[in-house]
């Protein structure tokens, strides 16, 4: 029998996903959210794998239609949470560096800068434009205010003006030796100039930085194994 998954959910996560009872396609799965067990500060449920898949694909689809920008927030950071809960298969991780490998070789022994050549090639002929794009995690300016000790108002102000990993973006295109101040890693990585959905603010930002919204979509998928390769080998 297939073991269960324990999560430890803290109150202000479950009253999140409690708001969306009507919207929860599977309502067994709801249940077992709503009377799951308080344990000191949290509440434990207990999921089989396929049923906490579930739950993350229920909680993209919360995101990708809820209006309120704050809420999306809160769902999408429940979702980065839940989803270290989730065992990935083997045969995913095979796969992934698989197709690595088919672009640029064995990254043990592909040389960096002819390997970044061949994939931006790849990924210019591959990714579809434009697309909806976010941060992975806080960028380089971000880490003051998000883990540090800067000004939680201030923040909220410079977000006007500078690029948050929270944003949604158009993906416009994917520049070779890009000059930019929001890169982290300016001069190794690909650039992505990007506009901003809530404004239309335009940015260039490292190509690795970046995750396509649409976990379903074969661009999720060019991202995500660029950013791979790219922190494994620069």
């Amino acid at each position: 029998m297939e073991e269960k998954v324990s999560i430890s959910l803290m109150p202000v996560q479950r009253d999140l996903l409690l708001k969306y009872e009507s919207d929860f396609v599977d309502s067994a799965l709801f249940r077992l959210i709503s009377v799951s067990i308080k344990k000191g500060n949290t509440y434990e449920i207990y999921l089989h794998e396929n049923q906490l898949e579930e739950l993350l694909n229920q909680i993209f689809e919360l995101s990708k239609h809820e209006k309120n920008e704050k809420l999306v927030y809160k769902l999408d950071d429940l979702h980065d949470y839940l989803s270290e809960f989730y065992d990935e298969d083997d045969e995913e991780m095979d796969a992934q560096d698989k197709r690595i490998m088919e672009i640029v070789g064995d990254p043990e022994e592909a040389d960096f800068d002819e390997s970044i050549d061949t994939f931006y090639k790849y990924l210019k002929t591959n990714l579809s434009f434009p697309c909806e794009v976010t941060g992975i995690e806080d960028f380089q300016w971000e880490e003051y205010y998000v883990v540090g000790p800067g000004n939680k108002a201030e923040y909220e102000h410079l977000k006007k003006k500078k690029p948050s990993y929270r944003d949604r973006y158009e993906l416009l295109e994917i520049i070779q030796d890009a000059d930019s101040e929001w890169m982290m890693c300016e001069g190794d990585d690909l650039g992505a100039r990007v506009r901003r959905i809530s404004d239309k603010k335009e940015f260039v930002l490292g190509l690795s930085e970046i995750k396509a919204t649409d976990k379903k979509s074969k661009n999720y998928e060019l991202l995500d194994d660029y950013s791979v390769w790219f922190v494994n080998n620069r």
